[in-house]
């Protein structure tokens, strides 16, 4: 934009500069012409006046002395008696004339009116500058002095006053484009400042603000960003504090309800005989509770997600080191072991504390609807300044899997089957991890492939001084 505005600040200037340069040079060059006219005018004016007494008494010499005597630098002065023959000459002048021209002073010889003419003078004339002014003796016209003065003086002295014009507006044109690079920059600042505060509002940011300043029109920009961010902050704050507030409403109740509900299953099992249906069916509910309660904390901790957390460098390979052992306890019950390959020491980039978070999410899912006795792999590679990390499990039952796509927008599969009864278990969690890879920039997906399940998150590498 800075690029636009200065070419359009100069096209301005050399718009007016030849609006107004060209109409002056077109005029001082006339203004030359015609002086240099009038100057030869009253040159064979002054001619005319003295040579009646010396052509009365036919003497040619005394007409030749003056000629030569009026004659100057760059004019010659020609006298002709009344019948147009050349009686008096300074120089070589009459080798210039033309016949018109000729036909025109032996009009002025025999006592005519010069032949009218409307032609203006040229901008750069190329023909001599040719005067004739009557001599009279009293009423008659006895003859006519002609002077013939050479242009080239005046042709340099037009083409001069161009250079000059032309060299003044090439000086204006570069003090223009040096002065137009910091006006265009001091216009466009406010607007490159409001670009990157709505920059980083798109990445997450609610506390970007852009300064009033500027033209006035910029500064109406500015103060309706402002208010529009103010706004959506309001918003944003007002929906997490709503959720996080039901949700520790809903905690309170679901806790008491869980304990009669716990309170009720000592009563069924003191039953006798033993009801297996009402067994079964408190289970059930029990589960369903364990589920709800479940969801309400993920609610909390989806809510905590949405604020701004401190980004830290943390490394996988020793988050992983850290976990394997808890992970492979928690699926020790069904005989599924946590594999971990070694992973590069490359650090990413990620919230504080949350790539373990995001690890359990994976982990968990892939434990939670592998086959017993199964595997559990854990890969990573650095690719283009990205740490991918790779857990992969066989799936049981690819419909358990195939579910998540309603939570999760990046999940992939092979089959597009739902089962919303197959939700069960998954909770907020993918969500969670989702908004949590999404803020640092990273991605993470999900795929199925036959019986295989691969979870992909893909995290920004901390940027390493030695290579760069």
């Amino acid at each position: 934009m800075r690029r636009r505005l200065a070419i359009l600040g100069l096209t301005t200037v050399v718009l007016i500069l030849t609006l107004v340069i060209v109409p002056f040079a077109v005029v001082e060059s006339k203004f030359r012409v015609l002086r240099d006219v009038d100057e030869q005018a009253a040159l064979a004016a002054q001619v005319a006046l003295d040579a009646p007494e010396l052509m009365g008494g036919n003497l040619r010499t005394a007409l030749n002395e003056l000629a030569k005597s009026r004659s100057t630098a760059r004019a010659s002065v020609l006298i002709f008696d009344a019948s147009g023959t050349l009686q008096a000459s300074s120089g070589t002048g009459e080798t210039k004339l033309t016949d018109e021209e000729l036909n025109e002073i032996r009009r002025i010889t025999r006592g005519l009116s010069p032949t009218p003419t409307n032609a203006d003078p040229p901008l750069l004339p190329h023909r001599p500058t040719i005067v004739s002014s009557a001599i009279a003796r009293g009423q008659q016209t006895i003859g006519a002095a002609v002077i013939v003065a050479d242009i080239s003086e005046v042709r340099r002295d037009i083409i001069s006053s161009w250079l000059r014009l032309g060299l003044r507006a090439l000086a204006i044109i570069v003090i223009s484009a040096l002065l137009s690079l910091p006006i265009t920059r001091w216009t466009v600042r406010p607007l490159v400042a409001l670009h990157q505060a709505m920059d980083q509002v798109t990445g997450g940011s609610e506390t970007a603000r852009v300064e009033v300043r500027g033209p006035s029109e910029v500064r109406v920009l500015a103060r309706s960003f402002n208010d529009l961010a103010d706004q959506v902050q309001h918003s944003l704050q007002n929906q997490r504090s709503f959720v996080s507030d039901a949700s520790h409403q809903l905690r309170t109740p679901l806790t008491a309800l869980r304990l009669r509900l716990e309170l009720l299953g000592l009563d069924i099992h003191d039953l006798t005989p033993t009801n297996q249906t009402l067994t079964v069916n408190h289970q059930r509910a029990m589960d369903e509770m364990d589920d709800t309660i479940h969801i309400v904390e993920q609610l909390l901790e989806l809510a905590d997600v949405a604020r701004e957390l401190k980004i830290d460098p943390q490394s996988p390979s020793h988050v992983i080191g850290q976990r394997l052992e808890s992970w492979n306890l928690l699926s020790s019950q069904r005989g599924i072991i946590v594999v971990a390959e070694p992973l590069p020491p490359d650090r990413v980039m990620v919230q504080r504390g949350a790539l373990g978070q995001l690890l359990d999410v994976l982990v968990d899912n892939a434990i939670k609807f592998g086959p017993d006795g199964g595997q559990v792999s854990i890969t990573g590679n650095v690719t283009q300044e990205l740490f991918e990390l790779t857990v992969s499990n066989a799936v049981s039952n690819a419909e358990l899997t195939t579910a998540s796509n309603m939570l999760s927008p990046s999940f992939v599969a092979n089959d597009g089957r739902h089962d919303r009864n197959a939700t069960r278990g998954y909770g907020l969690g993918l969500q969670i991890a989702h908004r949590l890879v999404e803020s640092v920039g990273g991605s993470l997906e999900i795929s199925v492939t036959g019986n295989l399940s691969e979870a992909n998150l893909r995290l920004v590498c901390q940027q390493d001084p030695a290579r760069t």
